[in-house]
């Protein structure tokens, strides 16, 4: 692989891992409830039906099926992975 292809397999990467991190951070119950009320913590309303977080498939977590998958939860190894260096 050219220098110039891994550069781009990189940027593509850090693309889907920002993706990916997005679709993480609307799991949470205050973000953006109106538009997406589907979070982890609390069950949910939508079309008079209650969905359960537990039953729910999260379709944007398919992210981690790309490319950037890989690289977003290797980035997430090396953050714990250093914090616990750093915190001994």
């Amino acid at each position: 692989m050219t220098e110039a292809e891994r550069r781009r397999a990189f940027a593509v990467a850090f693309i889907d891992a920002r993706a990916i991190a997005r679709e993480i951070e609307k799991m949470a119950p205050a973000v953006d409830r109106t538009n997406a009320p589907e979070n982890a913590e609390y069950p949910w309303e939508q079309a008079g039906q209650i969905t359960a977080p537990c039953k729910y498939t999260y379709p944007g977590l398919d992210l981690l099926r790309l490319p950037g998958g890989r690289a977003f939860l290797k980035l997430v190894k090396k953050a714990l992975d250093d914090f616990e260096v750093a915190h001994r």
